[in-house]
């Protein structure tokens, strides 16, 4: 995403005050404010200006000079003596010589060492930009976690309000029972337990839902935050076997993108060790003004042109170069094994991932069964607890075993469709399905 759209979310946020936020924007605050997102890209900048310094090494420099002389000549001494004594006259002579010149210097190593240096700070670039890539998939999935347990805290907090307003409703008439002698003492004690329990639960729903909203905030550089709401492109239950598709894309991450870089960046450094054997030309040619005196004239001003073409070639070093060569062949092995252990563990975090969110989506399937049978048994209990047929007890074990399917169907849901995203982001897709690329 490019700096100034990040900017954007930000700047709106500033001036409307607004503080409900949608998961888009959230996701550009967040990747505006990441400290380490900034570190990474003042690392490229590094990396960017390391490459400029390996192509200014490849050009040739030009230099301007600039000098000035003075000469003074042995003083001499004339002797005039007037008939019969004669005279003595001293005389100084000196000299001032003024130069300026240019001189334009190359120096071309003949193995190909320059260009191959230049290919390596290009790939370490390279590998800085992925860095960046790498963090902001990060970033995404960790926000859309906390997304998703706050859209998870808000569900729960909304089914536990309504099995507090049922058994609400069960206290009032139990209250008409009890005034009739129909029901016990234990039995409001029992469902007053029950009234208590579940607030609490609300309470902690609630006090969840803030302290991710906190999270989301201070990872964001806001203020505060009181709300956010997802795009229902997200929310959407879609059956895992969309997933597998997404495997023919792990060689494109910027995890395995970055490996595969660093094996370049070996085999350049290889390739430059392999060019110091080479020896180096270097031409130099330049043009000086000179002229004396403060005043100039063709007459008084020569050119002087200068021209030097040299070869140096090292035959000795000790085993120095010898020593670089073998250093890098090593490293690019390492290198080489590195990539492809990178793959294996992407393949193998892809298939993790993709086998919870199949577990997920069975586990959501089966808790939305036993909710369906839930509700039905409950409302057999609760009409026979108002004909008076069964005990309290039984409608509030009904009403207990119906609250807990209700908070597990949400836990499911949400559980899968975390697995389901963190399964696409892990394996590069944007963040809103319709944003998909062929």
């Amino acid at each position: 995403m490019k700096p100034v759209a990040r900017l954007i979310p930000l700047l709106l946020t500033t001036l409307l005050h607004a503080h409900t936020l949608d998961l888009p924007t959230l996701l550009s605050l967040a990747l505006t404010h990441d400290p380490l997102l900034h570190a990474l890209s003042a690392e490229a900048s590094a990396a960017d200006a390391s490459r400029r310094q390996a192509l200014a090494s490849l050009l040739p420099s030009l230099g301007i000079s600039a000098s000035t002389a003075f000469q003074s000549d042995v003083p001499h001494a004339t002797l005039t003596l007037p008939p019969p004594l004669g005279s003595l006259d001293i005389e100084l002579g000196e000299t001032t010589t003024y130069q300026a010149g240019l001189l334009a210097t190359w120096e071309w190593q003949l193995g190909m060492e320059g260009p191959s240096r230049l290919e390596a700070a290009s790939q370490t670039l390279t590998a800085a930009r992925l860095h960046i890539a790498a963090r902001e998939q990060e970033l995404t999935r960790t926000i859309l976690t906390l997304a998703f347990r706050y859209q998870l805290s808000l569900a729960s907090t909304q089914s536990l309000q309504a099995a507090l307003a049922r058994l609400k409703a069960h206290h009032e008439r139990l209250a008409a029972l009890k005034a009739g002698g129909l029901a016990s003492e234990k039995d409001e004690l029992d469902l007053r337990i029950q009234l208590t329990q579940t607030a609490a639960r609300i309470e902690a729903s609630e006090a969840d839902s803030r302290l991710i909203l906190r999270e989301l905030a201070l990872r964001c550089g806001l203020d505060r935050l009181d709300g956010l709401t997802l795009p229902q492109q997200l929310l959407a239950v879609l059956p895992p076997s969309s997933l597998e598709s997404l495997r023919d894309r792990l060689p494109t991450l910027p995890a395995a993108l970055t490996a595969r870089t660093q094996t370049l960046i070996r085999e350049a450094l290889l390739n430059a060790a392999q060019a110091s054997w080479w020896p180096s030309l270097q031409i130099q040619a330049g043009a000086t003004l000179q002229y004396p005196g403060l005043s100039l004239t063709e007459d008084e001003a020569d050119i002087l042109f200068t021209g030097r073409i040299g070869l140096t070639w090292p035959l000795f070093t000790s085993g120095a170069r010898t020593a670089r060569i073998d250093e890098q062949k090593a490293r690019l092995e390492a290198a080489r094994a590195t990539y492809t252990q990178t793959l294996e563990d992407l393949t193998l975090a892809f298939d993790r991932l993709l086998e919870e969110a199949h577990t997920r989506y069975t586990t959501y399937e089966a808790a939305r069964d036993v909710l369906t049978l839930e509700q039905r048994r409950h409302a057999i209990v609760q009409e026979e607890w108002r004909q008076g047929q069964t005990p309290l007890a039984a409608l509030l074990e009904a009403e207990q075993r119906l609250r807990e399917a209700e908070l597990g169907v949400q836990q499911a849901r949400y559980a899968y469709l975390l697995a389901y995203h963190q399964t696409r982001l892990f394996a590069g897709s944007p963040l809103l399905p319709q944003e998909e690329t062929p």
